[in-house]
């Protein structure tokens, strides 16, 4: 109940922070983000599982305004990545995500309450560990804002 009423603490302060948007004169972002990672796979689900250890993780992302409906982004992250079913099925994980996004703006009024966006591009994650295989991937990010 402790962990819960944390998360919405910190929930609400961060929802407090005045936000602008990225427009001609204000040419770039930088966004500072964390949270917490769950794993449901092969061993079980961790997700909404307070019994589980917190595998957190913090990022980073700068962004370039280069029109009205572009904008190009690079997004990185580090942290943990876990699961524990019991004493033999169990791992954990450092891994590093890095992006390289474009983004294209639907709605070309920079003045815009709400401007949603599509972005692709280019990553790469790895996870580095004792406990699993060791690796990296690329991987093509794509998504909606």
């Amino acid at each position: 109940m402790r962990k819960i009423k944390i998360y919405i603490l910190a929930g609400a302060l961060l929802s407090t922070i005045s936000l602008f948007s990225q427009t001609s004169e204000r040419q770039w972002n930088v966004g500072i983000y964390g949270g917490k990672s769950e794993y449901k796979g092969d061993l079980g689900n961790g997700f909404f599982n307070y019994d589980q250890a917190n595998y957190i993780f913090g990022a980073i992302s700068l962004s370039h305004y280069i029109s009205p409906r572009f904008n190009l982004g690079l997004y990185g992250s580090y942290g943990e990545h876990g699961y524990v079913e019991n004493d033999e099925n169990r791992f954990r994980a450092d891994k590093l995500f890095i992006d390289l996004e474009l983004q294209f703006n639907f709605v070309k009024k920079e003045d815009a309450l709400f401007r949603p966006y599509i972005f692709a591009g280019f990553g790469a994650r790895s996870l580095k560990n004792y406990t699993v295989n060791e690796g990296s991937d690329h991987v093509i990010p794509v998504g909606l804002g």
